[in-house]
C-alpha cells in the first residue's frame, strides 16, 4: 500500500495562488532580482525571483525561487514561465504550480518582462509569452 501513496503524492499537483499588487525589479550587488508580492511593505503572498552568475556554474543553478511559504531560496527547480498581461505562472519541476494574478500598472508589467528576460536568458527555462 505505501507503494501506491508514494506514487499518488508524486502526480498530485499543489498549487499556490495570490493576486499581486506589487512588482519590484533591480539589480543589487551584481543580482537581478524581481520581487511580486501582495503589498509593498509587509506582504502576506509573494515570491523572489533571482539570479546570481558564478563562474563555472550552470545558469540553471544561477537562479532562485523563494515564496512567503519558505525561508530558503530553491535553486534550478523552474520548469517554465507562462506570461500574460494579468497573470504569471510559475511551473515548478517538482509539479508545484504558482499562479499570481497581476494588478499592476502597465509600466510595472513591461518591466517584469524585461527582468524576466534577463534572468531567464542563456537557462533551460522557458518563457511563454501569451
Amino acid at each position: 500500500m505505501a507503494g501506491f501513496l508514494d506514487l499518488i503524492g508524486k502526480i498530485m499537483i499543489e498549487e499556490i495562488r495570490f493576486t499581486a499588487t506589487e512588482v519590484n525589479c533591480y539589480v543589487e550587488d551584481d543580482v537581478t532580482i524581481i520581487g511580486i508580492g501582495d503589498d509593498a511593505v509587509s506582504p502576506d503572498h509573494f515570491i523572489i525571483l533571482s539570479r546570481f552568475d558564478e563562474e563555472d556554474e550552470d545558469i540553471d543553478n544561477s537562479i532562485g525561487l523563494m515564496t512567503h511559504l519558505s525561508d530558503i531560496e530553491a535553486i534550478n527547480s523552474l520548469e517554465k514561465i507562462i506570461l500574460e498581461r494579468k497573470e504569471i505562472i510559475f511551473a515548478l519541476k517538482n509539479n508545484m504550480i504558482i499562479t499570481i494574478y497581476l494588478d499592476i500598472e502597465d509600466n510595472h508589467f513591461v518591466q517584469l518582462n524585461d527582468y524576466l528576460q534577463q534572468i531567464l536568458q542563456g537557462s533551460s527555462i522557458k518563457l511563454i509569452e501569451k
